[in-house]
């Protein structure tokens, strides 16, 4: 059993200076991080790896993407969906929509993406709903790995998704 920092810096190749900030990076409550503790050092190794990972894939993915959600849609009318990849990298994107009604579930559309720019319509028959619409991108990488957009942020304050009221 790993008992401190210290070895939990020894056990993941991290210095002791990283292991606070790895920790509070990966937004462990306390509680969390004790449990952690009592990993054996080869869990420790694969939870913090892959935690540091996503997060890592997670601010990859927010510095290479572009948004702009629409003002508001039309009732009844398709909504257009763009999202631009600043990267040159061929992505399976998804879109990921649903109204703003947690009882639903979301519904994915694969997005047809050229030169970076992907695009995708929220079919009319689906905008033809009193709920304003929620929708994030689903963005997987080919390697196993994939990632949202917008997602959270590094302190978890950001809503996740995004939200397009009727006219």
């Amino acid at each position: 059993m790993v008992n401190s920092r210290a070895e939990i810096a020894r056990h993941c190749g991290l210095s002791r200076a990283r292991v606070t900030p790895v920790m509070s990076l990966l937004h462990l409550p306390d509680e969390t991080q004790e449990h952690v503790l009592a990993f054996s050092p080869r869990e420790q190794r694969l939870y913090s790896g892959r935690r540091l990972a996503q997060w890592e894939a997670d601010e990859e993915a927010f510095s290479c993407c572009e948004h702009a959600p629409p003002g508001s849609f039309v009732r009844g009318e398709p909504m257009p969906v763009e999202l631009l990849i600043s990267d040159a990298v061929s992505l399976d994107v998804r879109l990921c929509y649903r109204h703003v009604n947690q009882a639903e579930p979301h519904v994915g559309v694969q997005m047809e993406g050229e030169d970076g720019c992907y695009r995708a319509r929220i079919p009319a028959a689906y905008t033809d709903s009193p709920y304003p619409l929620q929708y994030y991108f689903e963005l997987p990488d080919g390697a196993g790995r994939a990632w949202l957009h917008p997602g959270f942020n590094e302190v978890l304050w950001n809503q996740p998704y995004y939200v397009v009221r009727q006219k």
